[in-house]
């Protein structure tokens, strides 16, 4: 999962190239500022690609679903489906 906290919304940043990239390697968003993701690399590089969208102040948290275990509800169209044809494995 991917989860971002953008502080400064009325401020000059563009985060449209952190969406563009997110979609370009298929994640699916969940909420404001959550998407999941699955890529083939460890959390530091996941944190590194996608630290790098971010303004000065912005909170990223990069982390890990596994053994299928989650629960989600009211999620953005797309999730259920999403979640289904990516399993959160071991």
């Amino acid at each position: 999962m991917v989860s971002y906290d953008i502080l400064n919304e009325g401020g000059t940043h563009d985060y449209e190239p952190l969406w563009k990239d997110l979609k370009s390697v298929g994640a699916q968003s969940v909420q404001d500022g959550l998407w999941v993701v699955e890529l083939d690399s460890d959390l530091p590089c996941v944190e590194s690609r996608f630290a790098g969208f971010l303004d000065r102040g912005d909170r990223l948290l990069v982390s890990c679903l596994k053994n299928g275990q989650f629960l989600q509800s009211q999620s953005r169209a797309g999730t259920d489906a999403w979640l289904a044809a990516h399993p959160p494995g071991e």
